[in-house]
C-alpha cells in the first residue's frame, strides 16, 4: 500500500520542480568590457533625441529615432547607440549619458563612419 503513495508523491513532487534559469550570466566588469544593460527612461530617450538634435542642427522636426539600446561598462560609464532617420536613411549614433545629459562622440554619415560607429556600438556590447 506505501508503494502507490511514494510513487503520487514522488510524481508531484517532480511536477514542482523548477525551471532552469533565464537569468542571463553576469559579464565581465573590468573596464572597457561590456557590462550589463541599462534600462533607458523616457527621460533618459528624451535626452539623448534632444542632444542628437543638437549635434546635427539640421535634422528635421519629423526625424525619428529608433533602436536605443545603453551598457554600462565597467568603469561606470554609460554608452548609448541608435539611429535616427531624417529621411534620408538611419544614421547612427553613439554618446555617453551621465548625469550631465547625453554627449554625442559620433553621428554616422557616410559608409564608413557608419561602421566606424557600429563597431564602437559592438564593441560596447551594443548590437545596433
Amino acid at each position: 500500500m506505501k508503494s502507490p503513495i511514494l510513487a503520487s508523491v514522488a510524481v508531484l513532487l517532480c511536477g514542482c520542480m523548477s525551471s532552469p534559469s533565464t537569468t542571463a550570466p553576469k559579464t565581465s566588469t573590468t573596464p572597457g568590457s561590456p557590462s550589463a544593460p541599462v534600462v533607458l527612461t523616457e527621460m533618459d530617450r528624451a535626452t539623448i533625441e534632444a542632444a542628437v538634435r543638437s549635434y546635427k542642427l539640421d535634422l528635421p522636426a519629423t526625424a525619428t529615432f529608433r533602436t536605443m539600446t545603453a551598457r554600462r561598462a565597467g568603469d561606470g560609464r554609460v554608452t548609448a547607440c541608435g539611429y535616427v532617420n531624417a529621411g534620408t536613411g538611419d544614421k547612427p549614433y553613439v554618446g555617453i549619458l551621465g548625469d550631465g545629459g547625453y554627449t554625442v562622440t559620433a553621428l554616422g554619415g557616410t559608409r564608413e563612419e557608419v561602421i566606424a560607429i557600429q563597431s564602437e556600438c559592438g564593441r560596447k556590447g551594443i548590437n545596433i
